[in-house]
C-alpha cells in the first residue's frame, strides 16, 4: 500500500510501517498493606494496537511544572473513537515500557494518534510514578 501525505503538516504516514505491536497499559493506584508505607502501581492492558514506531533523540517536552521529559519514541495508532489513550496511560512495545507524555490526534482529522513517549523504569529519570 501505498505512503499517503496528511495536509496540512507533510507527514508521511505509511500502513506498511504500522509493524509494530504496541500494548495500551492503564494504571491503579494501590493502597499500602499494614506494615508498609509504600504505595504500588498495577498495570492493566487495556489495548492492543498496530503502529508505526520512531525512535528519537534530542528531543525534549516541557510540562506546567518546569519539568524536562526526554522523548525517546514517537508512535503513530489508528484512531479508536471508542477507545481512550491519554497521559495517564503507559505503553509497551516487546519488553520496553514507556511512559505516554503527550497525545495528539493528528490534524484533528480522526484518524491517527501520534504518542510522544519517554522510557521509564530503572534507566529513566525519574523512576516514580
Amino acid at each position: 500500500m501505498a505512503c499517503k501525505k496528511t495536509k496540512p503538516k507533510k507527514l508521511k504516514i505509511c500502513r506498511s510501517a504500522f509493524n509494530k505491536t504496541v500494548v495500551i497499559q492503564d494504571r491503579a493506584i494501590q493502597n499500602p498493606g499494614q506494615n508498609s508505607v509504600d504505595y504500588s502501581m498495577k498495570l492493566t492492558d487495556t489495548l492492543t494496537v498496530r503502529a508505526m514506531v520512531e525512535t528519537v533523540s534530542g528531543v525534549t517536552q516541557f510540562d506546567g511544572t518546569n519539568t524536562e521529559r526526554d522523548i525517546t519514541h514517537r508512535i503513530t495508532v489508528d484512531y479508536k473513537a471508542n477507545a481512550v489513550i491519554s497521559a495517564e496511560n503507559y505503553a509497551r512495545i516487546g519488553q520496553t515500557e514507556l511512559d505516554i507524555v503527550t497525545v495528539e490526534n493528528v490534524n484533528e482529522d480522526n484518524k491517527y494518534l501520534r504518542l510522544r513517549c519517554a522510557l521509564r523504569g530503572s534507566n529513566a529519570l525519574p523512576s516514580n510514578f
